[in-house]
């Protein structure tokens, strides 16, 4: 499995998990059914760049948007900061092949 068909498995997880009502975890975390909504069109959006193997400039920030929309903690949150960290990896894999690339 690829860098990226692994993270098409974790962004189609996170898009699952987003599609549904607020958790108790969620609530503490800081979620709200506002930035779900956002980040659940957000994730299907690029999803669909992924899938689409579009190459548009991809929102490695999505850390910094949890932090606006005041999402602190909890599982979601922890999949998310791993989605971005995973796709920061691979956009520097990119920029910068190696000769064993994984993508």
């Amino acid at each position: 499995m690829t860098d990226i068909d692994y993270l098409v498995e974790v962004i189609g997880e996170i898009i699952t998990a987003l599609a549904g009502p607020l958790t108790e975890d969620e609530i503490s975390g800081g979620w709200t059914d506002k930035s779900k909504i956002h980040y659940h069109r957000l994730f299907l959006d690029f999803q669909t760049d992924l899938l689409s193997k579009s190459r548009k400039p991809w929102p490695t920030q999505f850390a910094r948007g949890l932090d606006y929309w005041g999402v602190i903690e909890g599982d979601l949150h922890e999949k998310i900061m791993y989605a971005s960290a995973k796709l920061r990896e691979i956009e520097d894999k990119i920029r910068n092949p190696l000769e064993d690339s994984t993508l």
